[in-house]
């Protein structure tokens, strides 16, 4: 049953959970930054306009996730007739606090280059607005200037996911800076060992992932992202009918909605012997048949993603995504496996970790000697543990903003004969210190690393470039540190923990790096 929202939309990293309806729309792009907005909405079962001579038989929200996180980056509206090309223009309508970069005719709910014959019109939005849940009260503005903030202070179904129990002393130190961004930058957790009992015992922290007491969502995705338009411009059909605009608002029907590459993914959950279970997202390629042994990458998110909504480490960056887009299928087709965790026990979802892996590997007939692991932040704390406890496990490990979890601050050697590319910012106060000690360590034990360092402001061929220059030293491990701050988009406070968490903003469009990874092998 749908709920009915009073002025909300959210839509920032992961926050949303959007699932498997109007597949057929396309895009290749998956760069960018993300996005969080407030916009008034009633509710509608149709999606249709509610003037009945509109002519409008239906609205598509399509979604994309970029760098860091989901957005609404078109609308497509279908009307009873064909329509005019030559008659349609950004002008003729609005949507409610976005901005309409285009309007064009096409065929089918999809963002495509041009106009073509059809009864729908898509309409571009611009997405060049920051609102993510790591940059400081009032820094970042969404759509129309919405505050970030005042967006995330409660919405539709979702939050950031409780603040865990059971993790260690150091992915507690980990999730603090980032429970502190998605408040605001203001309310900091001044003890995370106590955080985490409330959570353990059925509650949640305002001042720690929840972002300004949102509660973790039920177990069902909660799939409501609605925007309110008008078509305001007359607009004409291809036999000279004339749809006169109007100021008359309707309501688009979030059950309509497009999600780009999200919705290739599908949900499940593993249930473990003993069982204890894991919630998991998986794309599967299309031509898939039993016959190909395609390798897996496995992706672990950061502490915010920590949620019952498998969704939300699909939406809240590329890092579950890209390599389930088009572009990246292309060179390097793969099984994309995301698992959810809840933060309420860490062991069993360690242990879990592996055993749902190795099921994916069984089920799908998948290349054991081709298994990938990345992360981000916590996700990096938990890959170099499973790393160094099952150490001929992954082929190659892309680590993203992390560091080694205390307990194995004493075993960072046993990395030394693994394939792997580690990145963070100059900046970092957490991450470049402890990724400098894996270095250490590794280079201790006689493997060479290589250093690279450029700006994260370069464009994305550029930076491509300078991570060709490092691959081609040849070692098995190599060490990326961008530059300090030119990661932090415009208009964001400089703040350690935007300096941490736009790393990985950067970092997972850095298609090089990727390719890279797929050269390794466990052969």
């Amino acid at each position: 049953m749908k709920k009915k929202i009073a002025a909300l939309l959210v839509i920032s990293l992961g926050m949303l959970s959007l699932g498997g309806c109007g597949s057929e729309a396309s895009t290749t792009d998956v760069s960018g930054a993300t996005a969080t907005g407030t916009v008034e909405v009633t509710e509608t079962s149709t999606g249709a306009s509610t003037d009945s001579d509109s002519h409008v038989i239906g609205t598509t929200v399509i979604t994309q996730v970029y760098g860091d996180g989901q957005k609404v980056a078109a609308v497509a509206v279908r009307y009873d007739s064909n329509i005019d090309s030559a008659s349609v223009s950004a002008d003729d309508y609005s949507i409610e606090h976005y901005t309409i970069e285009s309007a064009y005719v096409s065929d089918s709910a999809a963002i495509t280059d041009s106009n073509t014959e059809g009864s729908y019109v898509i309409l571009n939005l611009s997405t060049d607005y920051n609102m993510s849940n790591y940059v400081e009260a009032g820094d970042a503005a969404g759509p129309d200037g919405i505050d970030t903030q005042e967006a995330m202070a409660g919405g539709p179904g979702g939050n950031q996911g409780s603040i865990p129990s059971g993790t260690s002393a150091s992915a507690d130190d980990m999730q603090t800076a980032e429970n502190s961004a998605s408040a605001g930058g203001t309310q900091a957790i001044e003890n995370s060992s106590s955080a985490a009992g409330g959570a353990s015992s059925g509650g949640t922290q305002n001042g720690g992932m929840n972002g300004g007491g949102m509660q973790m969502p039920a177990a069902d995705p909660s799939n409501e992202l609605e925007v309110t338009l008008a078509q305001t411009g007359d607009v004409s059909t291809t036999d000279g009918s004339v749809l006169a605009g109007s100021d008359s608002t309707w309501t688009t029907d979030y059950e309509d909605n497009s999600n780009l590459i999200v919705d290739e993914f599908t949900q499940d959950t593993y249930t473990a012997d003993d069982g204890s279970t894991l919630m998991y997202s998986i794309y599967v390629p299309e031509d898939y048949d039993g016959t190909q042994n395609y390798p897996v990458v496995m992706f672990m998110g950061d502490a915010t993603t920590q949620s019952t909504d498998p969704y939300i480490s699909l939406t809240e960056g590329l890092g579950g995504v890209v390599w389930a887009s088009q572009e990246s299928q292309e060179e390097n087709p793969c099984i994309v496996l995301v698992p959810q965790y809840t933060g309420e026990d860490a062991d069993a979802d360690t242990a879990n970790t592996v055993s749902l892996l190795n099921y994916i590997v069984e089920k799908y007939n998948a290349d054991a000697n081709r298994l990938y692991v990345t992360g981000q932040s916590a996700g990096t704390i938990r890959a170099i543990g499973l790393m160094i406890d099952h150490p001929d496990l992954f082929a190659g490990a892309y680590l993203v903003a992390g560091q080694a979890d205390d307990a194995y601050a004493d075993k960072l050697a046993e990395l030394a004969d693994q394939n792997i590319w580690m990145i963070c910012s100059g900046g970092d106060v957490r991450s470049y210190p402890g990724m400098t000690a894996i270095e250490d360590a590794v280079e201790a034990a006689g493997t060479d690393v290589t250093d690279s360092s450029w700006s994260a402001e370069l464009s994305e061929d550029e930076q491509n470039e300078k991570a060709k220059e490092a691959e081609a030293s040849g070692t098995s491990v190599n060490f990326t540190v961008l530059d300090s701050g030119s990661m932090i988009p415009d208009g964001v406070t400089d703040a350690d923990v935007t300096e941490h968490m736009n790393t990985w903003r950067v970092a997972y469009s850095i298609s090089e790096i990727r390719n890279w990874l797929f050269q390794q092998t466990n052969e």
